[in-house]
């Protein structure tokens, strides 16, 4: 009887002292690496702590990071490191130090919170299902462009620039992100894309805690012709007068039409 006291008491009852605090990482600290230190330390111990856990807490869910257990009665001390690349990177992570008894009753606890996770910038790689590069479009013609997924760090966002190769005015718009990966499906018309246009187009990703990353940059050409294979985009049916600076293709055909006649000219009246 006396010891069934004993073990309730163990479980159900805080020891007088033995208040656990997390010393590191101090309150809206920058975690990064492999090998980051967690360390809470027990004031007035009386030898009741058993062990501690450290837990992260990313999306409202607390998540063990690992379990030091007491080697001395007055042990005051416990240290844990912490590898912060098992998560992406965000701006919001919140540690907490559990320290408890024997019987696994909860001694005290305590937590650290608003920890930016920064592991470096995002990958942005163009996903398969972009389309290729200086590819000419038809205006109505859908396309896409998007990024593979990156577990590493993390994609929580994306935007689509779109700089007027003749002008340099550029249109913004956002991709869809999914699974730390970013997609988006659209026509020129639908992004607001000129007629007879060129543009460069890059995909710029970034992660949860607003590092970015630019995607390799591709060429978009908007033509109003007929499109050969539907609503696909086939090969050209009639071929476009595209933009691509302060003169058209078509424009730099006809002086070189023009130049070919005053050659012609030249050179018959050099011979007389």
């Amino acid at each position: 009887m006396i010891l069934f006291s004993l073990v309730l008491s163990l479980g159900f009852i805080s020891s007088a002292g033995d208040d656990i605090t997390i010393e590191n990482p101090l309150e809206s600290a920058v975690l990064s690496g492999g090998a980051s230190m967690l360390n809470s330390t027990i004031e007035a111990p009386t030898g009741a702590i058993y062990n501690v856990t450290f837990y992260h807490n990313q999306s409202g869910t607390l998540t063990a990071i690992g379990t030091v257990t007491n080697t001395s009665d007055a042990q005051a001390s416990f240290n844990r490191t912490w590898d912060t690349t098992s998560l992406v990177d965000t701006n919001f992570v919140t540690i907490n130090a559990t320290a408890r008894n024997l019987v696994n009753g909860i001694v005290s606890s305590d937590a650290t919170e608003l920890h930016p996770l920064d592991n470096g910038l995002p990958t942005a790689t163009l996903s398969s299902a972009t389309f290729t590069d200086n590819l000419a479009l038809v205006t109505g013609t859908t396309f896409t462009i998007g990024i593979d997924a990156d577990a590493t760090i993390g994609v929580s966002s994306c935007k689509v620039y779109y700089t007027s190769v003749l002008s340099s005015a550029v249109i913004e718009s956002t991709a869809t992100a999914s699974g730390n990966a970013c997609t988006n499906s659209t026509t020129p018309t639908a992004v607001g894309l000129a007629i007879n246009e060129a543009y460069t187009v890059i995909i710029e990703a970034t992660d949860g805690n607003t590092n970015s990353t630019n995607a390799t940059a591709r060429t978009l050409r908007v033509t109003p012709g007929s499109v050969g294979g539907g609503s696909g985009g086939g090969s050209s049916a009639t071929p476009q007068s595209i933009t691509t600076g302060t003169t058209t293709d078509s424009t730099i055909q006809s002086i070189g039409f023009f130049q070919r006649i005053a050659n012609f000219f030249r050179n018959l009246f050099s011979r007389k």
